[in-house]
């Protein structure tokens, strides 16, 4: 999936089953991710056409797709390099120090 069809099923995703004449206004950046995205079955029209929704397959499209999911899986990867960079590190750290300084670095770079 395209950057701009994601950015599209985003948009929809993000505002839930939504009026079709409110997205009217919108439409024109999304004409052709729009028709993609319904010829797909990502997105169906609904109460007669008067409702735009995500479905089932555009859900579980969006979340495979999500780049939030990517960066959660670098967060993990940094967190297993700062613990091993602890533990292999020249200092005379008991393991539950290490624990507890490794735990207070990662709620460091959380928030």
């Amino acid at each position: 999936m395209d950057s701009k069809t994601l950015k599209a099923l985003q948009f929809f995703y993000d505002r839930g089953p939504t009026p079709f004449l409110k997205l009217s206004n919108y439409l024109n950046e999304f004409s052709a991710e729009y028709r993609y995205l319904l010829a797909t079955g990502m997105i169906e029209r609904t109460h007669c056409g008067q409702m735009v929704e995500v479905t089932i397959a555009g859900r579980d499209a969006y979340e495979r797709n999500n780049p939030s999911s990517k960066v959660n899986v670098i967060s993990w990867i940094a967190i297993v390099l700062q613990f091993l960079n602890m533990i292999l590190s020249p200092h005379d750290y008991s393991i539950p120090q290490m624990i507890k300084d490794c735990i207070g670095k990662i709620f460091n770079q959380i928030s």
